[in-house]
């Protein structure tokens, strides 16, 4: 969850620096799931839980790609 001054940056932001904003929360979002998903990996998690954990990785990258790609248009 971003800080209450990143959402105040956020909600007082206009085009283009929201949309910049706005893929940053989304960013660090991703970086917070693939450290929770990675730390999950490192134990001996349930099979559920592995194969879960794993899909969160592998749709952190898919995310991550699609923000880059994102924030190039915006330049």
């Amino acid at each position: 969850m971003p800080s209450w001054s990143r959402q105040l940056a956020l909600a007082e932001a206009v085009p283009p620096v929201a949309e910049r904003e706005f893929i940053g929360v989304l960013e660090a979002q991703g970086t917070g799931r693939v450290a929770l998903a990675s730390l999950v990996l490192d134990g001996d998690p349930h099979p559920d839980v592995r194969e879960s954990a794993e899909c969160v990785l592998v749709r952190a990258a898919e995310d991550a790609e699609t923000l880059e790609e994102l924030l190039a248009a915006l330049r």
